[in-house]
């Protein structure tokens, strides 16, 4: 019955650990890292096979989403003075946090 169970289990996770990785990537404590280590753990030798479907999965989203924000900020900055567009766009972007995040080792 154990290994039945564990196997159903295993079933599950395989399925699942796609979808359960994406918010812990976006999650600021945790991020790619967290899984990557997590990953290495819980499948071994073919945990790269499963983080580059994460990878990938995380790129898909991106590139789904980027267009949308790119005309959100057009939307957003319609009517006004270049300055004002400028400044408007700086903000939606928060570049503020970006040169942070640059500033930082958290990309590893």
């Amino acid at each position: 019955m154990v290994d039945v169970m564990k196997r159903k289990f295993q079933d599950y996770w395989n399925i699942s650990c796609l979808t359960l990785s994406v918010p812990v990537i976006l999650d600021p404590w945790f991020k790619y890292s967290y899984v990557k280590f997590r990953f290495v753990q819980a499948f071994g030798d073919v945990a790269n096979n499963k983080l580059s479907e994460v990878k990938k999965a995380i790129e898909q989203l991106f590139s789904d989403h980027s267009p949308k924000v790119n005309d959100q900020n057009n939307e957003l900055t319609g009517g006004r003075t270049d300055t004002e567009a400028r400044i408007l766009q700086e903000n939606v972007r928060h570049v503020d946090w970006d040169k942070f995040l640059s500033e930082q080792d958290y990309c590893s």
